[in-house]
């Protein structure tokens, strides 16, 4: 039986990411990685357009995010703003 104080499921951006932050402030606590196939097997690299952010100091909102997100996904995808 492997005992841990985090278990993290996929070794994309999002899981490595929440691993790395953890491991720099919780150094003492023991983290568990689960991922499909091989170590850098992850969703993540067959993102087509790569990571997307919004910076709104380069003229970018969130908005403009949504419609390109919409748009790519074809169809695809819905917005349910609150």
């Amino acid at each position: 039986m492997i005992t841990t104080d985090f278990l993290v499921i996929g070794s994309g951006v999002a899981g490595l990411t929440f691993v790395a932050k953890i491991a720099g402030k919780l150094s003492d606590k023991r983290i568990f990685i689960v991922t499909k196939a091989n170590k850098d097997e992850s969703n993540t690299k067959y993102a087509q357009g790569g990571v997307a952010i919004v910076n709104e100091s380069t003229g970018n909102s969130f908005h403009k995010y949504i419609q390109d997100t919409l748009i790519s996904g074809d169809g695809l995808c819905k917005y349910d703003c609150c």
